[in-house]
């Protein structure tokens, strides 16, 4: 069984990018505290599998540029998280405390499926004439190839790039913590 990645009590420390969630089962990001998480151009599924997002007490969820599948289920917003964004496309039910514009929410799969060119082979560009296109703030593009910083197709940007970052919680004044980061340079 999987232990869920908790964040408590962080403030701009988390920035989730270019990244599928929900891919494994069980995939769960808890909130709690006051926590800020930045997250943009991302694939995240929830409810399949048992994956889901979850917010608690004071902490806020800002997503853009994303592509939302809530696949049987609503995202999950509990005891006054709040998740917000903009730029994204969005499969399924959204409960209270989130908040998007610019963004296009579709109950239906079928409309869903209709703005990429093919979701079945995880084929998320945007189809011709596609509703997203241009349709985000101030023209750009919804979902995840639009924004700033536009998804990568195989996941690694033409820049050096962080891949995994291990950083315990605690530490000590006498050992300090230990950090393991590994980075790869992409050339």
């Amino acid at each position: 069984m999987r232990t869920a990645p908790i964040i408590e009590n962080s403030f701009n420390s988390l920035l989730l990018g270019n990244r599928i969630n929900g891919s494994q089962p069980n995939t769960t990001i808890v909130m709690k505290g006051n926590s800020l998480v930045e997250a943009s151009n991302n694939i995240i599924k929830t409810g399949d599998m048992g994956n889901t997002i979850t917010l608690e007490s004071t902490s806020v969820l800002n997503i853009s540029n994303s592509i939302i599948f809530n696949h049987n289920t609503s995202m999950p917003v509990f005891s006054g998280g709040f998740v917000k964004g903009k730029n994204n496309i969005i499969c399924g039910r959204i409960y209270s405390n989130v908040e998007f514009y610019y963004s296009s929410v579709s109950e239906n799969y079928t409309n869903f499926y209709n703005f990429f060119i093919d979701v079945n082979n995880s084929n998320f560009h945007l189809a011709p004439g596609s509703p997203a296109i241009r349709s985000g703030e101030n023209g750009t593009d919804m979902g995840i190839y639009g924004g700033d910083n536009p998804f990568v197709d195989g996941g690694y940007p033409s820049i050096p790039s962080i891949y995994y970052l291990d950083v315990p919680l605690i530490g000590t004044q006498k050992e300090g913590i230990n950090v393991t980061i590994k980075a790869k340079s992409n050339n």
